[in-house]
């Protein structure tokens, strides 16, 4: 009787699927988390690149940050992954070596799909930061 069991193949298909569907499921998932937070990521430096642009046509340094302010809070919807309550908009001069602007945006990911993977891989970021600078004035 037990050397039927014994030679039978039938049930080892699914005995190695159901070793290998986990490693499986974890690669996919994965994949599909850092995509996401690559997305994010290119999102943010873009977002920041072009409110960094648009604070030039700013006169004063308050001026600047409400430029800088209205337009990520319009053009934040064009970037799919991002959500405007995840992010948060700084705002600074710079004056050395050249009279510059500095924009960061700074960005939670603990609501994305990657801010849960922490609890596996503690080394993951939570705040995804991204900065731009544009010369004001007496650029070179």
């Amino acid at each position: 009787m037990l050397l039927i069991f014994h030679r039978s193949r039938h049930g080892s298909m699914a005995v190695e699927f159901a070793f290998m569907a986990p490693v499986l499921m974890l690669f996919v998932f994965g994949t599909v988390g850092f995509g996401i937070e690559l997305a994010i990521a290119s999102g943010l430096q873009q977002l920041a690149a072009e409110a960094a642009r648009a604070s030039v046509g700013g006169l004063s340094d308050s001026e600047r940050a409400n430029i800088v302010q209205s337009f990520v809070a319009s053009h934040v919807a064009a970037y799919p992954f991002l959500d405007v309550r995840q992010l948060s908009v700084t705002t600074a001069p710079l004056t050395a070596p050249v009279a510059a602007y500095q924009v960061s945006l700074s960005y939670d990911l603990s609501s994305q799909v990657v801010g849960q993977f922490n609890r596996l891989i503690p080394a993951l970021p939570t705040r995804l930061l991204r900065s731009a600078v544009v010369m004001t004035s007496n650029g070179l």
